[in-house]
């Protein structure tokens, strides 16, 4: 049996929508983001919003998508704080 057959979509089901929102929010922060002349820290609603992901894919048990999250929102935040350009 494949993996993917024995996972229960439902509880993803029933946060998809809240899932696509906050992506769509990032989407929408880093595309107005001038990254020559914007304050890095503008980033952190982005950040913000992929929290969001973060915990929804981690409650609904999908551990690899959680750590891609997780390194996505390192990345963010390493970005809003001017760390790296």
């Amino acid at each position: 049996m494949s993996l993917l057959s024995e996972y229960d979509s439902g509880p993803l089901s029933w946060v998809k929508t809240e899932i696509d929102r906050a992506i769509a929010q990032v989407n929408d922060t880093v595309d107005q983001f001038d990254f020559n002349n914007d304050d890095p820290a503008k980033l952190r609603q982005a950040h913000t919003f992929l929290h969001q992901v973060t915990g929804a894919v981690e409650m609904v048990g999908l551990q690899g998508v959680t750590l891609v999250c997780q390194e996505i929102e390192k990345l963010v935040n390493a970005l809003a704080q001017g760390s790296i350009t």
